[in-house]
């Protein structure tokens, strides 16, 4: 195995270790929704928190807080599971092997160009890991474009702010963190798009087929 891949694997396990607190505080937190939903909402809040956190942390310079912080969240993830610890005895866990088996496939599906590569493709990526560089150097969120301009930055640093912190952490360059997120991203969205078209619908396999249809499709 490469050694961009071993990267790659650090930053999908640091990207779990930060988001499974978000996904048991938010299943204490809406418990009487269905433990699918209660991950979803789990992992794109717990995403949102972090990236704010991190854009925190890049506007005070305070990277080095990130560890604590982790430390943190699963502190309270424990505290509120123990609060809430009849919710394991009420677990009802439906057999959705076809669901598993799917979002398998696409993880495999998104895994193979995402782990095959270090560099994303096209002139895009560049662009933003040119900011995600600056502010994981100055250690700091990048005001300006110096050293190739002296115009202001007026782009919106979240995630530039979230790769940078990244980088703090795995030590890996923002450009295989880039690459990496791709992934998991892609499994988000289809998750996301299989839990509205079940909404909508009230139907599981035109859940399952409208994220198949944006997985393989799109």
């Amino acid at each position: 195995m490469h050694d961009f891949n071993l990267i790659q694997l650090k930053i999908l396990f640091f990207l779990l270790l930060a988001q499974l607190p978000w996904v048991f505080i938010f299943w204490t937190i809406f418990k009487q929704r269905p433990l699918k939903d209660s991950i979803f909402l789990g992992l794109c809040g717990g995403l949102a928190v972090t990236i704010s956190i991190f854009y925190i942390f890049a506007a005070l310079g305070s990277f080095f807080l990130i560890p604590y912080w982790l430390l943190l969240t699963w502190i309270f993830s424990f505290i509120m599971l123990f609060k809430q610890h009849a919710l394991f005895k009420n677990i009802k866990v439906k057999k959705a092997y076809l669901f598993w088996s799917v979002l398998g496939l696409i993880a495999i599906f998104y895994a193979i160009p995402v782990l095959s590569t270090d560099f994303p493709i096209g002139w895009d990526p560049t662009f933003h890991c040119l900011l995600a560089r600056k502010i994981q150097y100055s250690g700091q969120l990048a005001a300006t474009w110096q050293p190739f301009e002296q115009i202001a930055v007026n782009y919106p640093l979240g995630m530039h702010a979230f790769i940078a912190g990244l980088a703090y952490v795995t030590k890996a360059e923002p450009h295989i963190i880039f690459q990496t997120l791709h992934l998991p991203v892609m499994l988000l969205y289809s998750l996301g798009i299989y839990l509205i078209a079940c909404k909508i619908f009230r139907n599981h396999t035109v859940g399952i087929l409208a994220m198949v249809s944006f997985a393989f499709l799109t």
